[in-house]
């Protein structure tokens, strides 16, 4: 999961008009070069995280943690 907050209504970073506020994309949606497009504009920033289930909660607590990505 990727999450891209804006701090002005409208802002125009990657290709893609950014609303106030955040937006979230699942992981592989936008590209490599997209996400240093949106990452270098001031305006905007990019969260990256992993979305802990019950299912995977012992598989991450196991792994000390260390999630690692398996996205694009």
């Amino acid at each position: 999961m990727i999450v891209i907050v804006s701090r002005v209504d409208g802002r125009i970073r990657g290709g893609m008009r950014h609303k106030a506020g955040a937006t979230v994309y699942e992981a592989g949606a936008l590209s490599v070069q997209q996400l240093h497009e949106i990452a270098a504009d001031p305006m905007l920033s990019v969260v990256k995280g992993v979305l802990i289930t019950h299912e995977n909660l012992t598989e991450l607590l196991a792994e000390g943690a260390g999630v690692k990505s398996k996205g694009k």
